[in-house]
């Protein structure tokens, strides 16, 4: 009672548009949007079994895209809510560069939605999969800059409606690196490399939920996988609130150049012993 009254005399507005609003801070018209997620994010034909773009079906790869096919990930799955242009930018970036951090419960219920559907066309339709929450770490610098650590906020809501414990030390960032998102897309691949850490007694033998926001390149989620994957993780399910509209693209050159610099560092090993 007192919060409706509270919402009457003192209407908040949409993170977006701006206009008068009392759910989620989001408008109508801006929630009818974000709902609609096919207009949103595209629908591939033949999606690929593990990061959904467009698989190579009719070339025998086993449903895979190109990216999946040449250079497996070392996560089973990844799954993402939108597109990051447009409403889904807009609100991505008012909680993490504005710390609107209210908006974190409906980005966890989105998620929830999105692995629930995405479970479900894959014969599983309850949560028994799922063993942990965790989310992709942010170096300290930046969580000091912000605050906060919005992918950990968006976990802690997630494992809560998924009744899944939260991981809170299984995966650590170490060092400094430079922000992706300010980094030529031919430099993220090899950016976060070595810079993750996964604690073995944590994760190994258990089937993970890694929560990020946005998925460009997927430089990063490779390489916290990889660390996860190092430490025994059983299995590893990605999910992330957006993608790129170019991430197949990025993601195929990225793995690309993780492949030639991996070739490189084997054959200056060999060299010297």
């Amino acid at each position: 009672m007192l919060k409706r009254l509270f919402n009457f005399v003192c209407p908040s507005t949409c993170l977006v548009c701006r206009l008068e609003t009392n759910a989620h801070n989001l408008c109508d018209h801006c929630l009818e949007e974000l709902s609609n997620r096919e207009s949103n994010i595209h629908e591939a034909s033949v999606p690929c079994r593990i990061c959904s773009e467009e698989s190579l079906s009719n070339l025998g790869d086993g449903g895979l895209c190109a990216a999946c096919a040449l250079f497996p990930p070392p996560y089973d799955s990844l799954i993402s809510a939108w597109v990051y242009e447009g409403i889904p930018e807009k609100l991505i970036k008012a909680f993490k560069y504005q710390g609107r951090q209210t908006i974190a419960e409906y980005f966890a219920e989105t998620l929830l939605e999105i692995i629930t559907e995405h479970h479900r066309s894959s014969g599983k339709a309850d949560h028994s999969w799922a063993d942990l929450v965790l989310a992709l770490p942010s170096s300290l610098e930046r969580m000091r800059k912000r605050k906060f650590s919005h992918t950990h906020l968006i976990a802690r809501c997630l494992a809560r409606s998924l009744n899944v414990p939260l991981c809170h030390q299984g995966l650590e960032f170490l060092g400094k690196t430079q922000a992706q998102a300010s980094m030529p897309m031919k430099e993220r691949a090899a950016n976060p490399k070595n810079h993750f850490h996964a604690i073995d007694n944590k994760v190994a033998g258990r089937r993970l939920i890694l929560v990020d926001d946005v998925a460009t390149s997927g430089a990063s989620i490779y390489w916290a996988s990889k660390a996860l994957e190092l430490a025994g993780a059983k299995e590893i399910a990605v999910v992330t609130l957006a993608r790129s509209r170019s991430f197949s693209k990025n993601q195929l050159a990225c793995r690309r150049r993780l492949a030639r610099e991996e070739t490189t560092e084997t054959t200056k090993r060999q060299a010297t012993q």
